[in-house]
């Protein structure tokens, strides 16, 4: 029987976290090999024990709970899709055809036929592992990366902006999401900001979730850098500007770089005036490096009119449109740890209310600038076994979770989360 979901909306990055999709790490992780050659190819920077991965990635979701958020689980929704063996059909063909235009491993009638008959539960798993868990059976790569359910989509007032994946690795992954937003109930009226195909050859239309940020009701930052390119960032401008909900969108351009793939990896908004931000991004040695641009109804979302306007920093194009930021620096005043905590997610952290946030524990020198501003750091075990006590008695705290094996995948805590629901 499918759980009840009440719609989706998210109006900032700070309202109370009531629902947010997850998925939790299986064996799409422990079939990751060690990237070899200098390859990229599954996004993870080393291989991953997926034991200690499982238990750090509970040990958020008991703090998610323990908060009283309604916890939506990825697979389940992608199980509860998969009941009509036409629909389950046109899946797989479609994953047929992404394979043959991205150049991915080729699968021919014989492994569609192989795959249909899967019983719907483990076919939901292969779909995510790549291999049939019942007789070792492999079809496709694995999907390591939908741990960081971020990417796939974003919530943007009542809609849905469904994201296109840049890398092969993370083709499938969008291509399962759209086939939920299509087929499941729950999920199948929403309507959408934005939505492509990805079967077609070369597509050139990315853009992904950690490149969304929902400033307030009116104001929503899209970085353009790795994962989204400038033209998907100014049609999904468009499209949002068009549907008047949001007055200005700010487009951030970011290095087209591994350590900055999405605008959460540097930039976080963390409470109605404070963000944790990437140093070089609002200092002038990071040049147009980091570059923003707002556009509003008398703009035109084109290439041409934004590189005609005069690029701002990041927290300067906020306060122009009445958005003021106090920053706390991701790594401190030193600027080797600013590297190094960057690239371990010191910006991407998560909040859950107004006040109280999710953070990796190792980024000590952020978690320091955090305490500087007020911030009570306590782990996560404190935090889900008193939360009433917390919740009463601190105005802001910072919740760690352990990141020994979750941080390989270059995600943080916003970046395993995909909220659907947040008070206004």
């Amino acid at each position: 029987m499918m759980r009840r979901i009440n719609g989706v909306s998210v109006t900032s990055e700070t309202g109370r976290l009531r629902r947010v999709l997850i998925n939790r790490p299986g064996d799409e992780l422990a079939l990751v090999r060690p990237p070899r050659n200098g390859s990229e190819e599954m996004l993870f920077d080393d291989a991953v024990w997926l034991e200690q991965a499982q238990f750090e990635h509970c040990e958020y979701l008991k703090v998610l709970h323990a908060f009283g958020t309604e916890i939506v689980a990825f697979s389940d929704l992608l199980v509860e899709s998969l009941e009509d063996n036409a629909k389950r059909q046109g899946l797989v063909d479609q994953i047929r055809q992404l394979h043959q235009a991205c150049q991915l491993n080729h699968l021919d009638s014989d492994h569609s036929r192989r795959l249909l008959s899967i019983d719907q539960q483990t076919l939901a798993v292969t779909l995510i592992s790549g291999k049939n868990p019942k007789t070792n059976e492999v079809f496709f790569d694995p999907l390591p990366n939908i741990t960081f359910t971020r990417d796939i989509g974003a919530v943007v007032h009542s809609a849905i902006i469904d994201c296109s994946a840049a890398k092969k690795a993370r083709m499938r992954e969008s291509l399962l999401w759209r086939f939920i937003r299509s087929n499941h109930p729950e999920f199948s009226e929403i309507p959408s900001v934005f939505s492509v195909d990805q079967t077609i050859p070369n597509n050139q239309c990315t853009i992904e979730g950690g490149d969304i940020i929902v400033v307030n009701p009116e104001t929503i930052l899209i970085g353009s850098g790795e994962r989204t390119t400038i033209n998907t960032a100014l049609e999904v401008a468009k499209n949002l500007l068009r549907a008047g909900e949001i007055k200005q969108v700010i487009v951030v351009r970011i290095p087209k770089e591994r350590s900055s793939m999405h605008l959460d990896t540097l930039f976080s908004i963390i409470s109605r005036n404070e963000c944790i931000v990437y140093p070089p991004m609002i200092s002038k040695k990071g040049g147009s490096k980091f570059s923003a641009f707002i556009i509003g109804n008398d703009h035109e979302c084109n290439l041409a009119a934004l590189e005609a306007e005069k690029p701002l920093m990041i927290l300067d194009a906020l306060q122009q449109v009445g958005i003021a930021l106090c920053p706390i620096l991701c790594g401190g005043n030193d600027e080797i740890n600013q590297d190094r905590e960057q690239w371990t997610d010191g910006a991407n952290v998560f909040p859950l209310q107004q006040g109280v946030i999710v953070s990796y524990q190792r980024n000590t020198h952020t978690l320091k600038g955090l305490q500087g501003v007020g911030y009570r750091t306590i782990s996560a075990r404190e935090f889900y076994t008193t939360p009433t006590f917390w919740l009463r008695n601190e105005k802001k705290i910072v919740i760690t979770i352990e990141d020994f094996e979750l941080s390989r995948g270059r995600g943080g805590p916003r970046c395993l989360t995909f909220p659907l629901n947040r008070a206004s």
